[in-house]
Order: C-alpha cells, then sequence, then structure tokens
C-alpha cells in the first residue's frame, strides 16, 4: 500500500466528511476518495471482534455478587437506547459493550452499598435475549432503509447494496460513498468517504460491514444540504446522541 493510500483511510470526524462531501460539486469528475478495493482490508481491520455491543430491543439481567438488592431480570433497552435499572432511573446502553455497562452500573450502585460490602462488591450484567441488528443503506439506491444482518456473520458491502436495490442510476455519486461506523470499544463514531464505482469490486479482500453501520450513496448534486445533514446523517444514525453538534 502506497503512503498516499494509507494516509487516505484514516477514519474521519463525522463533521469532517460531511465537509468533503458538500465541496462536490455537479461537475466533480474525480473520486471522493480511493478505491473501495485498496481500503478494504483496512477498514475491515476496524471490524470490532467478538463484541457484544447493546442496542434497542436487547433484555438483559443484572446479578450482584454478595446481596441481592440490586439483581434484576427482564431489563429492556428502549428504542432511545435507554433502559431502567433500579434506584438509577434510566442508563444510556445502547453502544456499550457489555464490559462497558457492567463497570457502568458497578459504579453507579456504590453509594447505595453497605459499607461492609465497598471492598468486595461485584456486578454482572447478562445478554437474555437479543433484539434485531441492521445495517442502513441511505441516500442514491433503490430501496433505501435498515435490514437486519445475522448476528453470526458480517455482510459485505455488495450485498448491502442490492438489499437496498443498488444505486440509481444516473443520480448515484458511488465515487464518493460514505460509511459511518460506531466503535463500541473506544465509544467514538468514525467515517470514511471512498469510491465504490462498479471498477473496485473485484478486489481480492470484500468490504465487510458490521451491525450499526451506515452506508450513504451521495446524490450530484447534493440538494439542501442542511435537510440532508439533519435527515440522513445524524438523525437516521444507530446512536445519534453520541454525536457531538
Amino acid at each position: 500500500m502506497t503512503a498516499r493510500s494509507h494516509a487516505a483511510i484514516r477514519p474521519l470526524p463525522v463533521s469532517s466528511v460531511l465537509l468533503v462531501l458538500l465541496a462536490l460539486g455537479p461537475s466533480c469528475a474525480t473520486p471522493g476518495g480511493p478505491p473501495m478495493d485498496e481500503i478494504a482490508s483496512a477498514l475491515n481491520q476496524t471490524l470490532v471482534p467478538n463484541e457484544v455491543v447493546l442496542a434497542p430491543g436487547d433484555t438483559l439481567e443484572v446479578r450482584a455478587f454478595r446481596t441481592e438488592d440490586f439483581d434484576q431480570d427482564g431489563v429492556t433497552v428502549q428504542t432511545d437506547g435507554y433502559a431502567n435499572f433500579l434506584l438509577l432511573d434510566q442508563v444510556r446502553v445502547a453502544g456499550l459493550t457489555l464490559e462497558q455497562l457492567d463497570r457502568t452500573l458497578t459504579s453507579a450502585y456504590r453509594p447505595f452499598l453497605r459499607a461492609d460490602l465497598v471492598d468486595e462488591f461485584d456486578l454482572s450484567v447478562r445478554m437474555a435475549a437479543r433484539g434485531p441488528r441492521t445495517i442502513t443503506v441511505l441516500g442514491e439506491v433503490g430501496s433505501p432503509g435498515q435490514f437486519v444482518i445475522d448476528t453470526n456473520k458480517h455482510l459485505t458491502f455488495l450485498e448491502a447494496l442490492s438489499l437496498a436495490g443498488g444505486p440509481r442510476e444516473g443520480s448515484g455519486y458511488m465515487a464518493s460513498t460514505l460509511l459511518v461506523r460506531w466503535d463500541a470499544v473506544n465509544q467514538e463514531q468514525h467515517a470514511w468517504v471512498f469510491d465504490a464505482r462498479n471498477t473496485t469490486w473485484q478486489g481480492r479482500e470484500p468490504l465487510f460491514l458490521q451491525p450499526y453501520d451506515l452506508v450513504y450513496v451521495p446524490a450530484k448534486p447534493i440538494v439542501n444540504v442542511g435537510t440532508w445533514i439533519n435527515q440522513h446523517i445524524r438523525g437516521l444514525l444507530p446512536f445519534p446522541t453520541l454525536i457531538p453538534n
């Protein structure tokens, strides 16, 4: 991989990617990013390995060591990403790993402990039932929307594009496709712009997607910039409340 292409695959803050896309005009004839077949391997390395990232529809169980005061069954992650826990009311859950939620609840419950339990207090959170996992494909595609992804596999970019009806002929600007990915381990949202025209589809390694990924195929030109940002990026990201204004 060349130095130029290596630099091009760095994840960008969402705001920076938006500026790149907004700068593209209808007469722009150059790709908005590196070819997909050149960056697929590097982007695949950002996939979350064997992590359970919580999402709306999940049902949780809470168990505390040496006390049953905080045990809870049937805790459901609500559509807004929050869940209700004993004594704590609502806690933001969606986008966290089980381990992160475990640490959050352990810390939150310490002020409620008897003095003789503080040093040995431990708590665990278990997934009792998992809600559906989805990826989102938006923009100039035949059938934009959310699509259920099998939790035991990673969907490829081309499979997701097919589920969404493929790019709209004459309006989908595949040379500047956007991928937004939630990094649950570091609690960060990353985004990349890359060239996904069909000439880049023959790479040795496919580009894989994971739950909560968002793919956006922009139009040329992008019309009504403010509405586009609010409706197609922030408003429809899996964890929009985590993205800074």
